[in-house]
């Protein structure tokens, strides 16, 4: 259970960190 819910907080972090890098390019 404990390493389903890191991997889950993984994949997320993971997700706004691509999210974030996409939005910056676009203001760029």
């Amino acid at each position: 259970m404990a390493d389903t819910s890191q991997d889950l907080t993984f994949t997320a972090f993971r997700l706004i960190k691509c999210c974030s890098f996409r939005l910056y390019t676009l203001q760029t």
